[in-house]
C-alpha cells in the first residue's frame, strides 16, 4: 500500500484533474496526500521570503530613476497579489478535495524553482503525481532528479480512478524491473494487469 502521495500543485487549469486523480489514489490506499504549490513568477521577477515576518516579497531588477522604481514596486505588488490569489484558490480546491474523499492532506507553499522544490519535498513520498508535461525533457529531468515513481496524468480527459486496469511495458531490462517494483502497491489493488513485450530478443543483441 502507498503511504504518502505527493502532488505537484500550481495555478494551471490542469491542476484540478491532477488533484482529483491524486486524492482518489490516496483514498484507495488510505495514504497521506501532500500538495506542494510552486508559483510561476513572470520573467524579470524573483521570489524571496522574509525571515522575520515570513511575508513573501518580490525582487525586481535594479533601474535608474525614482519614478521607474516606484512603478516597479507597484508592478511587483500586483504580481504577487495575483500569485497569492491563485495559491489560495488552489489550496481551497486541495482542502475540499481531501475532505470529499476522506484523506489527511498537507499543503506546502514553496517559492523555490520547480525542480528544487519537488526534490526537497518529494523524496519523502512514495509517488509523485504530475500532469503530462508539454516538453519531454522536463519529464525526464523530474524522473532522473527525484529518483521517485512518477504518475503522469494525461492532459485530456478525467481520471477519477487510477490503477484498476494496468498495462506493464516489459523488456527484461533493469529499468523495467525497477518500474514494476515501484508499482507493486498499485498492482496489488488492480483488477486487471496485462504485460506487453515487443521484440525481447533484440534488446540485448
Amino acid at each position: 500500500m502507498l503511504k504518502d502521495v505527493f502532488l505537484y500543485a500550481d495555478g494551471h487549469a490542469l491542476f484540478k484533474t491532477r488533484l482529483e486523480a491524486a486524492a482518489n489514489l490516496a483514498a484507495a490506499h488510505q495514504a497521506h496526500l501532500t500538495g506542494v504549490y510552486v508559483p510561476s513568477f513572470p520573467k524579470g521577477h524573483a521570489a524571496s521570503m522574509s525571515s522575520t515576518s515570513r511575508a513573501p516579497a518580490l525582487l525586481v531588477a535594479e533601474s535608474t530613476g525614482n519614478r521607474r522604481a516606484v512603478l516597479q514596486q507597484h508592478d511587483a505588488s500586483d504580481v504577487y497579489e495575483r500569485i497569492r490569489v491563485d495559491a489560495e484558490k488552489a489550496k481551497d480546491l486541495f482542502v475540499r478535495q481531501c475532505e470529499r474523499v476522506g484523506v489527511i492532506g498537507e499543503w506546502i507553499y514553496d517559492e523555490e524553482p520547480v525542480l528544487e522544490a519537488l526534490a526537497l519535498n518529494a523524496r519523502f513520498c512514495d509517488v509523485l503525481v504530475i500532469s503530462q508535461p508539454s516538453a519531454k525533457d522536463i519529464t525526464e529531468r523530474l524522473i532522473t532528479t527525484l529518483e521517485l515513481p512518477v504518475l503522469m496524468v494525461p492532459n485530456k480527459g478525467r481520471y477519477p480512478t487510477i490503477g484498476q486496469r494496468v498495462l506493464v511495458a516489459w523488456d527484461r531490462s533493469p529499468v523495467a524491473l525497477r518500474a514494476v517494483n515501484n508499482a507493486r502497491p498499485v498492482l496489488r489493488l488492480a483488477a486487471e494487469v496485462k504485460i506487453l513485450s515487443v521484440n525481447l530478443e533484440s534488446v540485448y543483441r
